[in-house]
């Protein structure tokens, strides 16, 4: 079995699914350009008949393939980042892309880092994994002892309060954060782990 066959960018059951979306990007992005498949093969330096494939929706790229593409197309990165779940991510490239077209300034947003010693929390790591942008902000907050609240992150992020709550009660059910002190007047801090 060749290299390529063992090398889908997504599991086998999504292959036709992902085929046709990147498909629909790749004609979305080519649109305008006579002779699309020919300059997708030249700018990535794949095979013509390969890109036909793609551009068709036959079959889906292999991970070489897509990232070659990706390099090329904010589109293509939007979609990965969406079939990877960090629709937040997209999200940001989106308005970037936006305010880009537009001539505007770049758009600023945030990046944390949460340094933690991985071999006291070898079996934490999955935990920190499955946060969503929201609970890492409002964990980075606590742990700089901001004292944030649900009201902060529903001003910030533009959610409902719900959505705040149920975020920060996954932060609290996962053991990262603790509530300390009254109900009115109490503050969250970061749980000591085992």
């Amino acid at each position: 079995m060749s290299y390529s066959k063992m090398d889908p960018v997504f599991p086998s059951e999504n292959q036709e699914k992902i085929a046709k979306i990147i498909s629909q990007v790749l004609r979305e992005e080519y649109v305008e350009v006579g002779g699309a498949v020919k300059r997708i093969a030249r700018k990535i330096g794949a095979n013509p008949r390969t890109v036909k494939n793609w551009y068709e929706g036959r079959r889906a790229p292999s991970l070489c393939n897509f990232i070659s593409m990706a390099k090329t197309s904010s589109k293509l990165v939007k979609l990965f980042l969406q079939l990877s779940g960090y629709t937040d991510l997209a999200d940001i490239l989106c308005a970037q892309i936006k305010v880009e077209k537009m001539g505007g300034a770049a758009v600023e947003f945030e990046v944390y880092r949460i340094n933690f010693d991985t071999i006291k929390m070898q079996n934490d790591l999955d935990i920190f994994q499955n946060l969503n942008q929201r609970q890492v902000r409002f964990y980075f907050q606590v742990r700089q002892s901001n004292k944030p609240t649900a009201l902060d992150m529903t001003n910030f992020w533009n959610i409902g309060i719900a959505t705040a709550k149920r975020d920060i009660a996954g932060l609290i059910n996962s053991g990262l954060i603790c509530f300390k002190g009254s109900r009115r007047n109490g503050y969250y801090i970061v749980c000591d782990f085992q």
